[in-house]
């Protein structure tokens, strides 16, 4: 039985190369998660790495330009070995709602029909 994964493509920008959306992407995720992690709990400064970082093979989101992005989702379905759905979360850490509309938008239209043709071919 497939799952969903346990990380979210969040990000995908077509402002440069995927560091540079990372960089500028970061602040939010960090912002966001630490007062998660604080509403459960969590002592400030603690955040995992798989949490705080991005752009490793180990990250929680998945962020950067829709090619790098797709290529990244797809990795990733490959090792869990496909998922029967898959649940994105674009805003983070109060990112402004033209950017939040903007990479849902660039996420439908530059990511998803390569996922489709992904996933095809692991099935």
């Amino acid at each position: 039985m497939r799952r969903s994964p346990p990380w979210r493509p969040s990000g995908v920008s077509d402002q440069g190369s995927s560091e540079a959306v990372a960089a500028y992407w970061k602040p939010f995720h960090v912002g966001y998660l630490t007062w998660v992690f604080a509403e459960f709990g969590r002592p400030p400064g603690s955040l995992p790495a798989t949490h705080s970082e991005l752009r490793t093979p180990e990250a929680q989101a998945v962020c950067g330009n829709a090619r790098d992005v797709a290529a990244e989702v797809r990795r990733r379905l490959a090792l869990m070995g496909g998922a029967d759905r898959l649940l994105i979360q674009f805003d983070h850490g109060g990112l402004p709602y033209d950017e939040v509309s903007a990479a849902m938008q660039r996420f439908a239209e530059q990511v998803r029909p390569d996922l489709d043709v992904g996933v095809a071919a692991t099935t």
